[in-house]
């Protein structure tokens, strides 16, 4: 059962290990930078961190020895903006905002950002292209930002037995979908509904049975129902959740958990969960039973297993 894992936050990256039936914080990288997001250790042990150094714009890192030690690498970047661009007009620039999301698979190693690019690098994070087929897309100037003023690209799903194809997930722009390894894109979206969504467009939005999410009430407020955090856990591909409670706030709680702020193990039986106060909560036996492994931390952006 996997035994480390990585938690992004606004103050740096952590690196945990578990022991002796709980989490202690064995690393602490980049203090004071907020890192945004983190690809695991690959099978050569490169890991890349993202980081969003406001002023000085966004960075990545490299390490070669699982995190021991850090080196820049380069950071994806968009080409020159034409004067006709979609949006060009109104101020939508090709700038580099985030890397919301990184994902590797075949050799290939995925990065997500804001304002909606999808990138790609096969030497490790060495050098970047920007996925043109994706980025010329006509519907990409229908996009829009949800929780950002941009749209973004928050996450990547690599098949795990049919190489070349790969599912994303865009906040506001649906899911789209590639076969034959980024050539080509469709709108893979049908039964999703978004409710946000004018009525017309509200159905533009390696999937087990079994996920788990962290509820909230919606849009502008974004707190626990209640002032109690639970998670809820379908068994049967979402129809059906139960909700699960046992050692967490059952009150009082104001805690918000980011998209990427709940990781599972391969194995779907230890689970990390990190809010945006800075609370890191464990479970070892799939979300039935919980327990602080961190209190003080940084706001947490994203958590990520080995």
């Amino acid at each position: 059962m996997n035994d480390r894992a990585w938690v992004a936050t606004r103050k740096g990256l952590f690196e945990l290990r578990h022991s002796a039936g709980r989490w202690a914080i064995a690393k602490h990288s980049f203090i004071g930078e907020p890192v945004s997001m983190l690809l695991p250790p690959q099978a050569s042990g490169r890991v890349l961190a993202a980081l969003n150094l406001g002023h000085f714009g966004v960075k990545v890192h490299a390490s070669d020895d699982s995190g021991q030690t850090w080196h820049e690498v380069a950071t994806p970047s968009y080409p020159p903006q034409p004067e006709t661009a979609p949006g060009a007009a109104a101020g939508a620039a090709w700038k580099l905002v985030q890397i919301w999301s990184m994902e590797a698979a075949g050799g290939t190693v995925w990065a997500g950002t804001l304002p909606g690019g999808l990138f790609r690098s096969a030497d490790g994070g060495e050098s970047w292209s920007l996925v043109e087929s994706l980025w010329t897309k006509p519907e990409r100037a229908e996009w829009f930002g949800g929780g950002y003023d941009v749209p973004g690209i928050h996450s990547i799903c690599a098949h795990p037995q049919r190489p070349g194809e790969v599912l994303l997930g865009i906040s506001c722009g649906g899911a789209w979908r590639s076969e034959d390894d980024g050539v080509h894109w469709a709108l893979s979206a049908r039964g999703m509904r978004a409710g946000f969504m004018p009525p017309e467009r509200a159905d533009d939005q390696n999937d087990g049975d079994t996920a788990w999410f962290v509820p909230a009430i919606a849009d502008q407020t974004r707190i626990p129902r209640d002032g109690a955090l639970v998670v809820n856990r379908t068994r049967d591909g979402g129809r059906s959740f139960e909700t699960l409670r046992t050692g967490l706030p059952h009150n009082d709680c104001y805690d918000l958990v980011y998209r990427h702020g709940l990781a599972v193990s391969p194995s779907g039986m230890r689970l990390l969960m990190g809010s945006t106060t800075g609370s890191l909560w464990a479970s070892d036996d799939a979300g039935e039973h919980w327990a602080v492994a961190a209190a003080h931390l940084p706001p947490i952006h994203a958590v990520r297993f080995a």
